[in-house]
């Protein structure tokens, strides 16, 4: 008996959390065709394809190629590897694993900054 309320509070607190995230979604919604192109409206875009990945993968996959074109344009390493990391998710969902894998593969060859290992370099 204890365990069956326990799982009810705590369904009804994930119900009421994810209820409370769908308003800042549909703001970004409503604000995105108005953003300038830089890098808050990728991650704005990316933001709405992550609240559809578990709604309407296909959706998300839709949404995230659009934030991902806008960060190739815009040049932007960590908004692709963002992008790529989401359509890894959404691929996944969708029981594509090998495009997920691929996506996954990209968002970590992305984020790993060459930089941090100079050291390692010959003459360092």
């Amino acid at each position: 008996m204890k365990y069956s309320r326990l799982l009810a509070v705590l369904t009804f607190i994930l119900f009421a959390i994810e209820a409370r995230a769908q308003p800042n979604i549909d703001s970004l919604k409503n604000v995105l065709p108005n953003m300038k192109e830089d890098t808050n409206k990728i991650k704005a875009m990316a933001a709405i394809a992550m609240s559809n990945r578990d709604i309407d993968p296909k959706l998300a996959i839709k949404q995230a190629n659009e934030a991902l074109e806008l960060a190739s344009r815009l040049k932007s390493k960590k908004g692709q590897a963002m992008v790529h990391n989401i359509l890894g998710v959404c691929y996944g969902n969708t029981s594509k694993y090998p495009e997920a894998l691929e996506h996954m593969f990209r968002s970590l060859k992305l984020s790993q900054d060459p930089w941090k290992y100079r050291r390692c370099l010959p003459g360092h």
